[in-house]
C-alpha cells in the first residue's frame, strides 16, 4: 500500500549562488557506504519510538540535462542539489549518492512520524530555487521523486527490505509524474 502526495514548484525563488568547486560531491557518501549505514542503523537496538528512515530522492529531469548539455552540466546540477539537500538535514541524517540521478538520505534516529516532514523539506529545498546551467546560459527548476520507508515496521525484516521499500516508493513517485513524496504505508503510519 502506498500514500502519494505532491507539492508544486515555485518559480519565484532567488537564483542560485555557488562557491568553490561547483561539481564537488565529496561530502556525499557513495551508494555502498549508504547501504552500510542502513545496515548498521537497523542492527542498532531502537529506543522507545525511534526509527530509521531511508529516503530515495530521484531528481526529475536530470537525465535530460546530461543528454542536452553534457555530463559536466549534469554534474554541476547534482553538486548544487546535494548542497541544498545537505542544508536541510539534521544531526544523524546522512546524504549519499544512490545513482546517476538519485540521492539517498539515512535518518538514523527519528520518530516514524518525522520521516514525511523530512521528505517534504527536501522536496521544497530542491524545487523552489532554480539551478544555473552555464552551458544553457539559463537557470532551470528541478523537482524530485522521493520514496520514503521506515524501520522497524511490519513486513520489513532488515536493511534489504528497507532499501527495497524506499526504492519502490521512489519508483511510484516517478511513475506518478514526479514532484512528489510517496511513502510505503507498510512502514510509515499515515
Amino acid at each position: 500500500m502506498w500514500f502519494t502526495s505532491s507539492i508544486p514548484a515555485s518559480p519565484d525563488a532567488a537564483s542560485l549562488v555557488t562557491g568553490g568547486n561547483a561539481n564537488d560531491l565529496s561530502f556525499a557518501l557513495d551508494w555502498s557506504a549508504i547501504q552500510a549505514q542502513v545496515g548498521d542503523a537497523v542492527r542498532v537496538p531502537r529506543k522507545g519510538g525511534d526509527a530509521v528512515a531511508l529516503l530515495r530522492v530521484g531528481i526529475d529531469g536530470l537525465p535530460e540535462v546530461s543528454a542536452t548539455w553534457g555530463r559536466e552540466a549534469a554534474d554541476a546540477v547534482r553538486a548544487s542539489l546535494a548542497r541544498r539537500i545537505s542544508r536541510v538535514l539534521n544531526s544523524g541524517e546522512i546524504l549519499g549518492r544512490a545513482g546517476a540521478d538519485e540521492f539517498a538520505i539515512v535518518a538514523r534516529s527519528l520518530r516514524a512520524d518525522q520521516a514525511l516532514p523530512l521528505a517534504y523539506r527536501v522536496l521544497t529545498r530542491i524545487s523552489h530555487t532554480p539551478v544555473e546551467i552555464v552551458q544553457a546560459r539559463d537557470h532551470l527548476f528541478f523537482t524530485a521523486s522521493i520514496g520514503v520507508a521506515v524501520y522497524p515496521a511490519p513486513g520489513l525484516k532488515g536493511a534489504d527490505d528497507l532499501i527495497r521499500a524506499a526504492e519502490r516508493a521512489r519508483t511510484i513517485a516517478q511513475q506518478s509524474g514526479g514532484n512528489r513524496v510517496v511513502a510505503s504505508t507498510d512502514s510509515i503510519p499515515i
